[in-house]
């Protein structure tokens, strides 16, 4: 079996969405249902039954026309497991690439920003995420450059402090140079919490 392929396992992933998505299938099913019936028997029922009327007993017509209907109800009650379950398939497609996206998304935010997402290739939201991994690269290349220019900083605020030291500055800008390293710090404290490649 190819490692690279995966494979479905369970296919209720964001059981709310999905469960949301097959009632509202199955409710747009039934009012599609309703609505064929209803026009069904006023525009093919009730004439047939008129003219049918002279030809078959009304007692016979009415049994036939019990019968019909029980075939449909049974027909439509049939076919409510295999919406419910099609549906349920169908939104596993969305479902399950939006659990995925979600969690980068969360991973990110706390400031993992080596983490991508990976989706199957007829996954849905591919281009959603997508975005967010090129948002994860910029944001991470971004941190990159950041730290890479903190450390630039300390080695010369560093050399500065060394030579005011040596020449005897004065305290005021001995001060300076400390509050502005601890800014460095600060920063540089803020940009540890990003992980990085």
């Amino acid at each position: 079996m190819d490692r690279g392929k995966k494979k479905r396992i369970h296919y209720l992933i964001n059981k709310k969405f999905q469960l949301k998505y097959a009632a509202t299938a199955f409710v747009l099913m039934f009012l599609v249902a309703v609505v064929l019936i209803i026009t069904a028997y006023y525009s093919g029922w009730v004439p047939l039954v008129e003219k049918l009327s002279a030809v078959y007993p009304q007692g016979m017509l009415t049994i036939i026309l019990r019968r019909l209907s029980w075939q449909l109800a049974a027909a439509f009650l049939l076919l409510v497991p295999v919406i419910i379950t099609a549906s349920i398939y169908l939104s596993h497609k969305i479902a399950g690439p939006l659990v995925r996206v979600e969690r980068a998304a969360r991973d990110i935010a706390g400031g993992n920003l080596q983490i991508r997402v990976k989706l199957r290739k007829k996954d849905s939201l591919q281009e959603l995420a997508q975005a967010i991994n090129e948002i994860a690269e910029s944001v991470e290349q971004m941190v990159g450059r950041n730290k890479c220019s903190i450390e630039e900083a300390v080695k010369i605020l560093g050399s500065l402090k060394s030579e005011l030291q040596q020449r005897g500055g004065s305290a005021e800008i001995l001060n300076l140079t400390n509050r502005i390293g601890n800014c460095i710090d600060d920063i540089n404290g803020r940009l540890s919490n990003f992980q990085i490649s």
